[in-house]
């Protein structure tokens, strides 16, 4: 009963599932809404998932032979299937190819893909969503095979996507054909090469999950890099702010800033921590205050002498590449490491981005967190981020041509960490622009916070729902399992309400 009536309650956390399973078997009156348990299945005859009386799928994976098999991917079909009731199924992209319903030519194949999941979706059954249709699409593997030569799953460029669109997969989700703008159900890539990397998605996926709650969780973080930001459009600090407003206090909220002017080679950048201002002698949250010093400290800038203190605001007007500038590549490097290895739930970036990292593409000085770093870097063991990268490139996977020394993009190689890097990874597949700051970051804070959408898959699809640019909507892949729960521990009510 409390599971129906009461706001936010849940027995143990939420499932990813659209259908509560903790209604007891002898309740008649909600035995329709009963989920029974969940199944793995692999198929090679795709009728039975079309045919009549068709199979049922709630979770669809699409993946490569070389990965059919794998018993990685049985473990992490296994948890949806016990953690969430999903009967779930495993496809071959070949036997897509090779279906006589699906047809394509070798450089289309990604119109057979889609025609498929058109297919389950319309004429298929799902048992666990509440409309009955397919809920979740994962494609499990990257464009390319390690030999930067074998297609996995490949990426997709119909002719309808603008440039700066191709590779999306959001084209998999729409399932009316061509006409068809608006997704239908959730879609992520678990972007790897062999079954290693796999091996590393599936099981920090699952500790996610079954993890405890941990006060790293309450911790996010935003960070600008070099944003334009002489063009008062282009700051991120509004656009941060009316993000901070939406997140709970509960939450520890830090922020960092860089920019630069490219002619003078100028920086300017400041960081600070706040939103979580606690009174020193009562010990009790002043929220307002918190608003109050955000907006003393990030807005209204000018140029700073450097006798600031360095944690508050600084700048610089000498080389990037100096590791004593307060405005350094390098610091702010720190900074963004630090923070990560020290947990945080969801860390968004605004500014300029490359397929290996964050920051600028001018020079070695003005990038951070590569991808050729990482790696050392990173030691968040059970303690992964979705990270949400609003730029240029960072979502580029299907290349066989090394940005930094990897052919990954940053976004494959954060989620494909084994014990560290981030839990999802939301990223452009091409260039973007500063038009989608404070858009597409935006819409999914709002989508966790305030609709308590808290499902990763669910938070994008329902931001890409409310964004009114379709090359937005099309060009932000999500790495990662979209059916990661975000909130495994579930939500706790932090507003005091009087009926």
């Amino acid at each position: 009963m409390m599971h129906h009536v009461a706001i936010n309650y849940e027995l143990s956390g939420i499932s990813a599932s659209s259908k509560g399973f903790f209604i007891p078997s002898g309740n008649q009156l909600n035995k329709k809404n009963m989920v029974t348990s969940g199944s793995v299945n692999r198929v090679t005859n795709l009728d039975l998932l079309v045919d009549p009386n068709p199979m049922s799928v709630d979770y669809l994976v699409i993946t490569h032979q070389s990965l059919f098999n794998s018993t990685n991917l049985t473990s992490l079909a296994n948890h949806r299937s016990s953690n969430n009731k999903f009967d779930v199924v495993i496809v071959k992209v070949d036997d897509i190819y090779n279906n006589p319903k699906y047809p394509s030519s070798t450089t289309t194949r990604y119109i057979s893909i889609r025609d498929f999941i058109g297919d389950v979706y319309a004429n298929g059954t799902a048992n666990h969503t509440y409309d009955g249709h397919l809920g979740y699409i994962v494609l499990v593997g990257d464009a390319l095979q390690d030999d930067n030569s074998t297609k996995m799953v490949p990426a997709a460029y119909p002719d309808f996507y603008g440039t700066l669109e191709k590779a999306g997969d959001y084209y998999y989700a729409c399932t009316g054909g061509d006409s068809d703008n608006l997704m239908d159900l959730m879609y992520g890539r678990i972007s790897v090469g062999n079954d290693t990397e796999l091996s590393n998605v599936v099981n920090k996926t699952i500790a996610y999950e079954n993890s405890s709650s941990g006060s790293w969780r309450n911790n996010i973080s935003f960070m600008s890099f070099s944003p334009w930001f002489f063009d008062d459009d282009a700051d991120c600090d509004q656009e941060f702010k009316t993000m901070a407003q939406t997140i709970p206090r509960s939450y520890y909220i830090s922020y960092a800033w860089r920019g630069f002017a490219a002619d003078t080679a100028q920086a300017h950048g400041r960081q600070y921590f706040s939103h979580h201002f606690f009174d020193q002698e009562s010990d009790v949250l002043i929220p307002d205050e918190a608003d109050e010093m955000w907006q003393a400290l990030h807005t209204g800038w000018k140029w700073y002498d450097t006798n600031y203190p360095p944690n508050e605001r600084w700048r610089y007007g000498g080389a990037y590449g100096n590791p004593d500038s307060l405005c350094s590549s390098d610091l702010i490097d720190t900074w963004l490491y630090d923070k990560i290895n020290a947990g945080q739930h969801t860390f968004i970036y605004e500014g300029h981005g490359r397929r290996g990292s964050l920051g600028a593409s001018e020079g070695i000085p003005r990038t951070i967190f590569r991808v050729d770093e990482i790696q050392s870097e990173l030691t968040n063991s059970n303690m992964y981020p979705f990270i949400i990268s609003n730029c240029c490139e960072t979502g580029w996977f299907d290349t066989n041509s090394a940005d930094l020394g990897s052919v990954d993009c940053i976004g494959e190689a954060v989620v494909n960490l084994q014990n560290a890097g981030a839990i999802g990874f939301l990223g452009s597949t091409r260039d973007s622009n500063i038009g989608a700051f404070g858009i597409v970051d935006q819409r999914i804070i709002e989508a966790m916070h305030e609709d308590l959408s808290h499902v990763m898959g669910e938070a994008v699809m329902e931001s890409k729902l409310n964004i009114y640019s379709q090359m937005y909507r099309r060009q932000y892949n999500l790495y990662g399992d979209p059916a990661v729960n975000l909130c495994p521990y579930g939500f706790t009510v932090s507003e005091d309400v009087t009926l």
